[in-house]
């Protein structure tokens, strides 16, 4: 049998279910926390949140920041991938000769790619997530 305290220190670190506010009628904002957000805010939304490990070599000097606001589109577009230079990372209006959505994908390999399919460690992207990337790049890649 477990000892209580283990049972009660195990309860005391999990997060509490969110509280689900009632919707204020009063304004006639549209936003909720719920908003789905498209386009560059939500691909850089969802780097911000998936991509971490480019910040983290980037400082180490190994690779180019996908977490900066200011540069993250830059890096993306229209830029030679570094395991395939002759394929850009995002090629606008083509998700399948874009490396970036190649390796989201695990389709990499298919023009000559390197390493584990994007993100490496934990679950694959969600099918939505991938499909507001090849939405974003088939629209033109914009950053707005």
């Amino acid at each position: 049998m477990r000892p209580l305290w283990l049972l009660l220190a195990l309860l005391a670190g999990c997060p509490s279910a969110p509280v689900n506010e009632p919707a204020d009628d009063d304004d006639d904002d549209a936003t909720t926390p719920e908003e789905v957000l498209e386009g560059w805010e939500g691909v850089f939304a969802l780097i911000e949140f998936r991509c971490g490990c480019h910040d983290a070599q980037e400082r180490a000097g190994g690779m180019w920041d996908l977490t900066d606001p200011d540069t993250a589109w830059d890096v993306l577009v229209d830029a030679p991938s570094n395991d395939v230079p002759g394929v850009d990372r995002v090629e606008p209006g083509d998700p399948d000769a874009s490396y970036l959505f190649l390796k989201i994908t695990d389709r990499h390999d298919e023009v000559g790619g390197a390493g584990d399919r994007m993100p490496p460690t934990g679950f694959a992207l969600p099918e939505d997530d991938i499909a507001m990337i090849r939405t974003w790049i088939e629209d033109g890649a914009l950053e707005e």
